[in-house]
């Protein structure tokens, strides 16, 4: 199985670099998931962050299949 979870904060890693390119809502989006997952770190924080259901998410999504468009009948790939 995919390592979903390393596979997203290597992604957040690169855009935040500038490796990546992204517009200013991405960015500001990567920016938001680092600062949540270290927040989530403290214990006042009300969220946690679960590797295995992120994963299953992940896992799930990749068995769907495109509806419409070019790729209809296609596999979702995240």
């Amino acid at each position: 199985m995919k390592n979903y979870v390393a596979w997203a904060q290597k992604y957040v890693q690169q855009v935040l670099s500038g490796e990546v390119l992204a517009c200013v809502y991405v960015r500001q989006a990567c920016e938001r998931q680092k600062k949540d997952l270290e927040k989530s770190k403290s214990g006042s924080f009300p969220y946690v962050f679960d590797p295995f259901l992120a994963t299953r998410a992940c896992f799930f999504i990749e068995h769907l299949r495109h509806v419409k468009g070019p790729k209809a009948g296609q596999l979702i790939q995240l």
